[in-house]
């Protein structure tokens, strides 16, 4: 769960773990056909883009973050819940009014959340992208799947 209080772990990730997530990344923002594929990560109260894909049109950048708490951010909701998050059309939802990456007209965002072994929160796994659309079930489930190998790439670095 998270809270004010929370304390985040940060460790080292090997090289070639960081190269496997990019490329995961990058895969996901080509076959989604977006311009933005995302794992974000929890550094003490912020949150922060931890790998960005490589794609045309990505207005992020790693190190890229912001305050987590009250934020309006897709990725807090993802975490405080710890579920997937579908927001078809940020601009036609008041929820997401105070949400930044509508300044970076990134209305629409696909994300779930990546838990350590220890069941503390890591960050996200997400997709943005500046059109209203739909994600059809291959989508998610390829997200998902993406996720679990990055929650088990976590459980190899904790042990």
């Amino acid at each position: 769960m998270l809270t004010e209080k929370s304390f985040f772990e940060i460790f080292d990730i090997q090289t070639h773990t960081l190269n496997k997530w990019q490329k995961i990344i990058n895969l996901l923002a080509s076959f989604f056909d977006l311009p933005a594929a995302l794992i974000m990560r929890l550094n003490q109260k912020k949150i922060e883009v931890f790998i960005s894909s490589e794609s045309k049109g990505n207005p992020y950048s790693v190190g890229d973050n912001n305050f987590v708490f009250n934020s309006g951010l897709y990725c807090e909701h993802v975490i405080k819940t710890q579920n997937m998050l579908f927001v078809k059309n940020a601009l036609k939802n008041t929820q997401w009014k105070k949400n930044p990456d509508i300044k970076l007209d990134m209305t629409n965002y696909l994300g779930l959340p990546i838990t350590l072994p220890s069941g503390e929160a890591f960050g996200t796994i997400c997709v943005l992208d500046k059109n209203e659309r739909k994600y059809s079930q291959i989508q998610i489930d390829l997200l998902k799947e993406f996720r679990n190998i990055i929650e088990s790439d976590l459980k190899l670095i904790n042990t």
